[in-house]
């Protein structure tokens, strides 16, 4: 087991401002606790892995519970890449209250179980297009296995602020470089797929993910890969550009994972056209690094994108477009599956 227990003293016996989330793998449970609003900025204050089988989450959730993580009221959890469904929808044209059951319907045939069983959330892309361009990025996760990954939660009566995945997480991220009101693009590698965003300060623009997770250590495969994937971002910012010159980024920031092959995400950014930048957060983890698996530091980058989430102004409700820009789907929306 890798912890940082000893960090959390600083969160001074309650501390209201400290986010903590955590995220199931199949082999065990990544948490991070941070402070958004630093002294010096977002600050980590624990972070741990510990390895555990599906069936023995609960116990980890209160192994958690006992040192302290979940005293505040902001717990969050995140959804790997394979636990959610992300599709790209074109905006329905319906009110807004309706807009999550409009997208509900146009699953049927992207799901692999009936539509009625989805857990949904709705992220408006790029709203200051006309309305016959503006797209939709639908969330969804089928309402049984979420059940699955929230129980522990219940099961020691921890309260969930919401449900993040790591594409609003990644928008979170670019926020903490200075863009000075331009849209940034962000790649990154994680749980074997490459994600791939466009935001601008709070809106995200475009955001896509590409499985990986066949692809061989031979080098010849990760530079197919590479180009495969980079045309495909070279198009979509092309459309992009055309559809609104102002959503056009001007550079690429890379988050680089140990664990992703060398150079393919070099690669795969360049082959965009677009200025290559390195995302360079590592310093935000020093004070836990010594303790965590390096394999798995940009994963933790990720959970601490999710912690720089928005807290809500008020308690959540059921319409989805009250907080489009938000991470998915709110605790009291998850047992009634609807999005917010």
């Amino acid at each position: 087991m890798w912890t940082a227990w000893r960090h959390l003293w600083r969160t001074k016996q309650g501390g209201d401002s400290a986010v903590s989330v955590v995220e199931w793998r199949d082999d065990g449970v990544l948490a991070l606790r941070a402070d958004p609003h630093g002294a010096a900025g977002p600050e980590v204050l624990a972070a741990c892995f510990i390895p555990c089988a599906p069936t023995a989450r609960s116990h980890c959730i209160s192994q958690l519970k006992q040192k302290g993580w979940f005293r505040g009221p902001r717990n969050l959890l995140m959804l790997g890449t394979r636990q959610r469904q992300l599709t790209l929808l074109p905006h329905p044209t319906v009110p807004d209250a309706e807009l999550a059951e409009a997208a509900r319907w146009q699953l049927q045939d992207a799901l692999d179980y009936p539509p009625e069983e989805a857990v949904l959330d709705v992220l408006r892309l790029c709203e200051d297009e006309p309305p016959a361009r503006q797209q939709i990025a639908v969330f969804s996760v089928r309402r049984s296995e979420l059940d699955q990954l929230t129980a522990p939660f219940g099961d020691h009566k921890i309260k969930l602020e919401g449900v993040d995945v790591a594409d609003c997480a990644q928008r979170n991220l670019t926020g903490l470089h200075a863009a000075h009101g331009r849209p940034l693009a962000m790649l990154s590698w994680r749980e074997d797929s490459i994600l791939f965003s466009v935001s601008r300060a709070s809106e995200v623009l475009l955001s896509r993910s590409f499985d990986a997770s066949k692809l061989g250590a031979d080098a010849a495969d990760v530079s197919a890969l590479a180009e495969r994937v980079g045309l495909q971002l070279q198009r979509m910012l092309d459309a992009l550009e055309r559809r609104a010159s102002t959503s056009s980024p001007a550079q690429i920031l890379v988050l680089d994972h140990p664990g992703a092959p060398a150079a393919l995400l070099n690669q795969t950014a360049e082959l965009t056209g677009l200025r290559v930048m390195p995302l360079e957060l590592a310093a935000l983890m020093n004070s836990v690094a010594a303790e965590l698996p390096a394999e798995l530091s940009a994963d933790f980058l990720h959970l601490l994108g999710a912690a720089l989430r928005p807290a809500p102004l008020s308690k959540p409700t059921a319409a989805v477009v009250q907080a489009p820009r938000s991470a998915l789907m709110p605790a009291s929306a998850m047992r009634a599956g609807v999005a917010a």
